[in-house]
Parts: C-alpha cells; sequence; structure tokens
C-alpha cells in the first residue's frame, strides 16, 4: 500500500464521522498516517496529489487546512 492510500484512507475515515471534512489536524493525528508520514508538509503535498486525482478538494488554506473528501 502506498503512503498516499493510507492518507486516502484516514480522510474516508475522518470524514465519514466529521461529515465529509477534514482538517491537515485530524489526518496528521491518524496513528497509521503517523507511521508512514513525518510532516505536515507532506500529509499537505500528498492531499494535494489526491486533489489532483479528484478525490479531495481543498476547501481553506487558512487558519486551519481543510478538505472536502469527494470519494471514500
Amino acid at each position: 500500500m502506498q503512503v498516499a492510500d493510507i492518507v486516502m484512507a484516514a480522510a474516508a475515515r475522518i470524514a465519514g464521522e466529521e461529515g465529509g471534512y477534514v482538517t491537515l489536524a485530524r489526518v496528521q493525528a491518524d496513528p497509521e498516517v503517523q507511521r508512514h508520514v513525518m510532516s505536515s508538509s507532506r500529509v499537505t503535498d500528498i492531499m494535494g496529489e489526491l486533489e489532483g486525482y479528484g478525490l479531495v478538494r481543498m476547501v481553506a488554506r487558512h487558519p486551519v487546512p481543510t478538505w472536502r473528501v469527494e470519494a471514500a
């Protein structure tokens, strides 16, 4: 499983609990993500990759990076 798949799985899981939205802090706090990704900037990069695939969409950059999960 690639790191992007791990981050997407965490985002989908969190989005199910949070009404479809995820924040950088919530994704980064996921234990599986913590095991594979060391920095918040890398999580942001991966979320950007997922956005390119149409799986998530950034809805806020400041004050808290937030994405809407388009596909679970």
